[in-house]
């Protein structure tokens, strides 16, 4: 094998260099030479000129008889899904702090219902919300922005991890509380995260039940838009509801 490019050597770069060697399937291990560049940030063209590095580093009789623009092509494919697959993750995300948004929300509790009621026709375990409202102390936009981050990291370090943590509104997180799981404890967890910090001016965190169908949701869903959009003021000590 010829003098070997530095830029490629990652974990998929001499596996995908052997595939060639053996004349294999390399779709597979393109995809994932790939999506590895473009998760660290590499754009298309740096790409392609990274595994053009890597076909000259390829002994001749190899590189000449290897499809090289099918690769290529194959790779642009791939390039582009990945994108697209980021792109519609972050849509049902905020995109800064990364925690599912209200659209993620609003399809998984729509799910969840219809499951409780083929698995739960009598309701006896129930799913609960823990909605929870911070309002920051200024109303300057770096202080609003940096709450919001603040209190996505509080409350998702104060839940068990694999509990739903949601942004619904700016100031506004829901928890999504499995029957297992004691709303009381939950709550616990979140007021000793939350309480007693000079970040936030007024915080409280409100235990509802999963709504019975889709048109409760529905009307739990506009209600929590109506209140991002008017942003009334909290007062007051957190309570359980």
């Amino acid at each position: 094998m010829g003098p070997r490019s530095e830029d490629w050597d990652t974990p998929s770069g001499p596996v995908l260099a052997a595939a060639m060697m053996r004349n294999e399937d390399v779709v597979s291990v393109l995809h994932g030479f790939v999506r590895r560049r473009s998760w660290d940030g590499w754009d298309l063209r740096s790409i392609i000129d990274d595994l053009e590095r890597l076909r000259w580093a390829l002994p001749r009789r190899v590189r000449r008889s290897h499809p090289w623009l099918l690769y290529l092509r194959e790779m642009a494919i791939c390039y582009s899904d990945d994108i697209l697959h980021r792109m519609m993750s972050m849509a049902c995300r905020d995109p800064m702090s990364g925690i599912p948004n209200l659209e993620f929300l609003s399809v998984y509790l729509e799910e969840l219902i219809a499951a409780e009621v083929d698995h739960d026709p009598d309701r006896a375990g129930r799913t609960s919300l823990a909605l929870v409202v911070v309002r920051p102390p200024g109303p300057a936009m770096v202080e609003r922005m940096t709450s919001r981050l603040l209190v996505g990291h509080l409350i998702r370090s104060a839940v068990p991890p694999e509990l739903i943590v949601a942004h619904v509104a700016p100031e506004r997180f829901v928890v999504v509380m499995p029957p297992l799981v004691a709303p009381e404890t939950a709550v616990s967890s979140l007021r000793a995260a939350l309480h007693g910090r000079r970040e936030f001016e007024a915080l409280k965190v409100t235990v509802i039940p999963l709504p019975r169908d889709r048109d409760e949701l529905l009307g739990l869903v506009s209600s929590w838009r109506r209140e991002a959009m008017k942003g009334p003021p909290i007062t007051g000590e957190g309570d359980l509801g």
